[in-house]
Parts: structure tokens; sequence; C-alpha cells
């Protein structure tokens, strides 16, 4: 018996580790697009989790648009935050003005 594809979770997982499954997907209608959304999607294609074409279709998308999200995704690094340096910034700004 062959298993339904979109009922198995993608190989690859989002940016919170957790597996990408179909209902994580962005409705249909979706009109505004926001990184997030963008990188779902690039997940759940590269993932295997839907086919490129069925992207496009779902989605309306261009191979072009989505070929940019992809590039989008893989070159997007969120910077980390430094406390520490921020606090001891403050700590030598509050030090100048005393």
């Amino acid at each position: 018996m062959k298993k339904d594809r979109k009922s198995q979770p993608a190989k690859n997982t989002k940016a919170n580790k957790k597996t990408l499954t179909i209902f994580d997907l962005p409705p249909r209608d979706t009109m505004r697009w926001n990184k997030q959304r963008k990188a779902i999607v690039v997940a759940a294609v590269e993932g295997g989790l839907i086919t490129l074409r069925d992207a496009r279709a779902r989605y309306m998308l261009s191979v072009e648009e989505y070929l940019s999200w992809r590039r989008a995704t893989k070159s997007s690094v969120t910077p980390k935050r430094r406390p520490k340096r921020a606090k001891t910034l403050r700590q030598i700004r509050f030090r100048q003005a005393a």
C-alpha cells in the first residue's frame, strides 16, 4: 500500500527546529508574503513536502519568483543578539555622562 505523500512530514525543518507538515503551509489565498511565509514554502519544496509544480499552482508563483525566494532565504542570516556588549556600552556612556 502506497502512503500519501502529503501526509508525511518534510525531511528538513523550520528555523525553530520543528518538522514541517502540510498544516504549516500558508493558506492558498495568501496575499501578503513576509520572509517567514516565503521560507516555509521554500523549505516545503526543498524538503519534498510539496513539489515546485504544486507550490506554483497553489500560490500562483512563477519559477523566477520562487527562485528569488530561495535565494533570499539562503542568503538571509539572522544576527545574534549581544546583550552583554549593549550593557557594557550603556555603562560606559553612563560613566562618561557623570
